[in-house]
């Protein structure tokens, strides 16, 4: 391929006749050319083989491209005739250095062969291909039609395209070449001749490269940013710069948009739009001017993470094509906000409590459309918060940024008041504080969203079915029996050995449920009966709690006489519970620890009793709530002391009975 300098301008709509002449004394036999014997089969002349190639470069102007288009051939031979008496074989060129692209040619004839590209323009005679002054080729436009061929898949591989061909014989003289050539084009002629030369084989091979270019010459450039974010603008500029000798006629600027913009607007106002292309005819161009063309478009939230912008400029009189292209490329990043909260752990209704937000941006791109939320929790209300809200929406709370810097941070303190029991039916185990926050085109969403949880200490009062255990020494065989409920009937004259037996119902299941009501009875108290009080300075001996069973539990608002408790006590064991002596005269004596009541009342009477419950909330598993690295941790407790009264309705003694 000839350097650039050495190329040949002609001008276009012209009849461009190229030829080949033959060099006369290079070949053997001395002063025979080798176009004057072709296919004449004489022993002394055979073995000579012709090729000439008209191609047109394409847009690149270089050889071997996908564009380039093999516009003519011709290929000749005077081999000798094989020994089976068939006319010569075709040019074989393997040595030959020219691609043809497309233009491959099946089943071509034997002997001679000339190919045309059906867009090649002769308009002023009627052969394209000569050889020799006057000799045309009658028969060179016989159609040789190529079929379409398609693949196994039914796709088509070739359209079908109408050749023509010579005769097997045409007269000698120098071949030569006339078409019409088309503007801004880059045509290469090649001739590649073989023969004998002292009996070995020599080839010669001649290169022509002329073209209807001219010597404008427009240079494009483009500019995008190297990044952006989604739903965003951005703006592309395109340069256009006349730099050829000449001024550039009918400059044409192309912009074709990457998928995942929205065009919005451009100056100047592009001539026309189709899809994604937008064009301006900018007219001539003088030698050494310029103009500029800006392009605003939307980045959509779907776009791919590369946008690529290509930009096309062209003249009529474009001598180089080799800066009309140019294309710039826009990455789009993500930016990275995200949310951490810290909350009270542990209050108590009617308490305040105090939440702590933290957002931040850890990405090296600034965040935009910012906003965060907080939902307040069932069971607390807003007292204060430390950063202005821009809206609350019901229970939501909510803040908004116009643009978070990268490596940004900031801090919100709420300040909450749990509820007291009086203000609502049912209070929550625990107060659940959400945080959100979001922004345009977050990189991450595992981070934009933050939990905390308050418990929040509720206490049940304990509610249980009350009945007695009771014992007569004058009745050792029934022992100790529990009565059916708090009413029983009994003998006077016989002392009552006693004790509660109380049966602590079920604690509502909280919800959420991240702890539950352990209960227990730990001590409980005689009080009074009918006309008797009784207070801890008169109390008799007696069984008392041991320290161990009363541990963490407070007594101290229980009035009377105060035992230990035993669910399911022995004969024995009741000696040191609770006695009680009615009769209808005073007895001479009673037992130090028996208090008595006469005369007996004639009508039911109420024994007094009180019981201690200790209450403990204790930590299910679901949530770690005091961080103490343990899941059953005991959160809080409290005694509740509750009262109880049974009825007992004397009847006469048992021997009377």
């Amino acid at each position: 391929m000839p350097i650039r300098d050495l190329w040949v301008r002609v001008n276009p709509y012209r009849v461009v006749d190229a030829r080949f002449d033959f060099e006369n004394t290079s070949f053997s036999p001395p002063d025979a050319p080798v176009g004057l014997g072709l296919f004449d089969y004489s022993p002394s002349q055979n073995g000579r083989n012709l090729l000439i190639a008209l191609q047109d470069l394409g847009l690149d102007h270089k050889p071997g491209g996908n564009n380039d288009v093999l516009l003519a051939f011709l290929v000749a031979s005077d081999s000798s005739i094989a020994d089976n008496g068939q006319p010569p074989q075709a040019l074989r060129v393997a040595h030959e250095p020219v691609a043809f692209g497309s233009a491959t040619i099946e089943n071509r004839p034997l002997g001679f062969q000339a190919v045309l590209h059906p867009k090649v323009r002769n308009d002023f005679t009627p052969h394209i291909f000569t050889f020799g002054p006057g000799n045309t080729m009658e028969g060179l436009y016989s159609k040789w039609p190529q079929p379409p061929r398609y693949d196994a898949q039914g796709n088509l591989v070739r359209p079908a395209i109408d050749w023509s061909h010579p005769p097997e014989r045409w007269p000698s003289g120098s071949p030569s070449l006339r078409f019409v050539t088309e503007p801004n084009r880059v045509y290469r002629m090649l001739a590649i001749i073989e023969g004998p030369v002292c009996r070995e084989a020599s080839i010669a091979i001649s290169t022509l490269v002329f073209h209807t270019l001219g010597n404008g010459d427009v240079a494009v450039e483009k500019y995008a940013p190297s990044e952006a974010i989604r739903e965003r603008q951005i703006e592309y500029e395109v340069r256009v710069r006349s730099i050829g000798t000449e001024t550039a006629q009918n400059v044409v600027v192309t912009d074709t948009l990457p998928d995942g913009v929205t065009f919005v607007s451009a100056d100047p106002p592009p001539t026309s739009i189709s899809g994604r292309t937008l064009s301006w005819n900018l007219g001539n161009l003088e030698r050494n001017g310029n103009r500029t063309i800006s392009v605003v478009v939307s980045v959509q939230e779907s776009a791919p993470d590369r946008l690529t912008n290509v930009a096309v400029a062209q003249a009529s009189n474009d001598g180089n094509p080799a800066n009309n292209r140019a294309e710039a490329t826009t990455t789009l990043v993500r930016t990275n906000v995200g949310v951490r909260m810290t909350a009270t752990r542990m209050v108590r209704p009617g308490e305040n409590l105090d939440v702590r937000i933290e957002y931040f941006n850890s990405s090296t791109t600034p965040a935009h459309n910012v906003v965060l939320t907080f939902d307040q929790p069932y069971g607390g209300v807003l007292v204060s918060t430390s950063r202005t809200l821009a809206a609350t929406e019901g229970n939501q709370l909510r803040w908004q940024f116009d643009e978070l810097a990268p490596g940004a941070s900031g801090t919100i303190t709420l300040r909450l008041r749990a509820l007291r029991e009086d203000e609502a039916s049912m209070l929550p185990a625990a107060l659940e504080h959400r945080a959100l926050i979001r922004a345009t085109q977050d990189a991450d969403a595992r981070d934009n969203t933050a939990r905390a949880v308050t418990a929040l200490l509720v206490f049940q009062r304990p509610s249980a079915d009350i009945r007695m255990r009771i014992h007569s020494e004058f009745d050792p065989r029934r022992g100790v029996y529990r009565t059916d409920t708090a009413a029983f009937v009994w003998p006077m004259g016989e002392t009552l050995y006693f004790t509660p037996d109380v049966v602590l119902r079920d604690p509502p299941i909280m919800s959420p449920p991240v702890y539950y009501a352990r209960q227990r009875i730990v001590a409980w108290s005689f009080v009074g009966a009918d006309g008797l009080t009784l207070t801890s300075a008169g109390c008799r001996s007696r069984e008392t709690p041991p320290a161990a069973e009363t541990e963490h539990a407070d007594l101290s608002g229980m009035r009377g006489c105060v035992y230990r408790y035993r669910p399911n006590p022995s004969p024995t064991e009741m000696l040191s519970q609770g006695r009680l002596y009615w009769s209808a005269f005073a007895p001479e004596s009673l037992p130090s620890a028996t208090y008595g009541i006469w005369p007996a009342p004639l009508h039911p009477t109420p024994i007094r009793i009180q019981y201690a419950v200790l209450v403990e909330l204790v930590e299910t598993g679901l949530y770690d709530i005091d961080e103490d690295g343990r899941s059953d941790s005991v959160l809080d407790r409290r005694t509740f002391i509750q009262d109880g009264t049974y009825t007992v309705t004397l009847t006469a003694p048992r021997d009377v009975q």
